[in-house]
C-alpha cells in the first residue's frame, strides 16, 4: 500500500510502542500528523497520574521528527465514560477492565466524534 499519497494519523502516547510508530513511518520518508490524547484532569486538580511527562516525551518524539503535534482533551469524556464505566462494575462485584474501553470509547470514540471541529486524518 503506497503512503505517500496519504495523510496519515498517529496517536502518540509518550510511550515505546506509538513512538516506533512514529520512528518507522519517518523512517520510510513520511510526516504524519500527530495527535496526543489527554485523559487526565487539569495540572491544578489533585491526581496521582500526572499526564505532564507522557505529554514531554510525545512532544520529543513528534518534534524529532518533524511533525505536528496536536492535544486533544478527551478528560471530561474519561470521566464521564470509563471512570463512570469502572466505579459502576466495582460496585457490582466484577473486575472492569478500563483499558479496553478506554479504547472503545475514547481512542475509537471521542476522538473520532462528529463534534469534532476539523476531522482528524486517516489512523494508522
Amino acid at each position: 500500500m503506497n503512503l505517500q499519497d496519504k495523510r496519515i494519523a498517529v496517536l502518540l502516547s509518550g510511550g515505546v510502542d506509538s513512538s516506533v510508530v512514529l520512528y518507522e513511518l519517518a523512517r520510510q520518508g513520511l510526516q504524519p500528523d500527530c495527535f496526543y490524547i489527554k485523559i487526565g484532569p487539569e495540572e491544578q486538580e489533585e491526581w496521582d497520574c500526572s499526564s505532564e511527562e507522557d505529554l514531554e516525551m510525545a512532544t520529543a518524539v513528534s518534534h524529532k521528527y518533524g511533525c505536528r503535534l496536536e492535544v486533544v482533551d478527551c478528560h471530561r469524556e474519561y470521566w464521564d465514560q470509563v471512570t463512570k464505566y469502572t466505579m459502576d462494575k466495582v460496585r457490582a462485584g466484577l473486575t472492569p477492565n478500563p483499558d479496553v474501553m478506554c479504547n472503545r470509547l475514547i481512542k475509537f470514540g471521542a476522538f473520532h466524534a462528529p463534534q469534532r471541529e476539523t476531522p482528524p486524518t486517516s489512523p494508522v
